[in-house]
């Protein structure tokens, strides 16, 4: 893992908040936490997760990560893909009920897709997923797990190309650590978040990508800004909706997060992806050679 490259962020803020959990969990050091040999630090041992986040522009990617830091995480709409180069996230994450610290190295891509911002901005589709490789091979040798991240109530109007291209890409190799998340799931009920899980289960445009996801379907929302605005000038109303939308959040969140945990002992070399890439760049090559010997193309000179 290359952490230069890495933005490194405590899931509960600082040491010092590591040291005061210790009180109750198994991070306390066999010679008690006031032993003046630990100098005020403490090690242990953590398990890896590697993980990549891909799919359309718009469809938050990144505020799942930010909404992982901070469950109470809101924002604001910009219409665009914030997204501009592959970043990599590492995360601790501290398990208080298994007693488990885990090293999370997020890997977020840019938007495919993507509506750009600048004109010369504007990137292909096949330019994003190069990118998207190139991060992958400068930064980890193994990946855990693969998320086709899409916003709940859009998968079969939007995604669905994008989804076949990209898991045609990788191969089924990759299908036992990949993993589908709904965003903007907060304004929905469950009824009706049931109802798109069903719907993407059953669509035939959509019956490939379900399968594919062996890890699941899983839902993530953020806290909407701009809803709370409108109720700025009652501060008591905003708070209590603040809370309802909170605890509406908060299983999706925990159920996110243990299937994370889960791959945690799966792990898949990324020269397996690099193997897919060289195979594909193979066909487009047939394929180019095909089309020159029946002469429907022509090169130039």
């Amino acid at each position: 893992m290359d952490v230069d490259n890495c933005t490194t962020v405590h899931t509960r803020g600082s040491t010092q908040s590591l040291i005061a959990d210790n009180r109750q969990s198994r991070f306390t050091i066999t010679e008690g936490e006031n032993d003046k040999a630990h100098a005020g630090y403490y090690f242990d041992e953590t398990k890896t997760i590697n993980m990549l986040f891909i799919g359309r522009t718009q469809t938050a990617k990144s505020s799942i990560i930010e909404a992982l830091k901070n469950p109470r995480f809101c924002k604001t709409s910009s219409g665009f893909s914030e997204t501009r180069d592959p970043k990599c996230y590492a995360l601790s994450l501290f398990d208080n009920l298994h007693k488990n610290i885990y090293q999370v190295n997020i890997i977020d891509t840019p938007g495919l897709q993507e509506k750009p911002r600048y004109p010369l901005e504007d990137r292909t589709d096949r330019q994003l997923l190069s990118l998207a490789k190139k991060c992958i091979e400068s930064n980890l040798t193994k990946l855990n797990c693969v998320c086709f991240v899409s916003q709940a109530g859009c998968t079969n109007l939007y995604d669905i190309d994008v989804f076949d291209v990209l898991m045609k890409f990788l191969g089924l190799g990759y299908s036992e650590n990949s993993m589908m998340i709904l965003t903007h799931s907060d304004g929905f009920t469950l009824d009706k978040l049931a109802e798109f899980h069903a719907k993407f289960r059953t669509h035939p445009k959509s019956v490939f990508a379900y399968n594919y996801c062996k890890l699941g379907i899983y839902n993530h929302g953020i806290i909407n800004y701009d809803e709370l605005a409108t109720y700025v000038r009652r501060p008591n109303l905003q708070q209590e909706m603040m809370e309802e939308k909170s605890d509406h959040l908060i299983p999706m969140r925990q159920k996110l997060i243990e299937c994370f945990i889960t791959t945690a002992d799966k792990q898949i070399e990324v020269s397996a992806l690099e193997a897919v890439i060289k195979e594909n760049e193979k066909i487009k090559a047939d394929m180019m050679e095909k089309l020159w010997k029946e002469k429907k193309i022509k090169f130039v000179q």
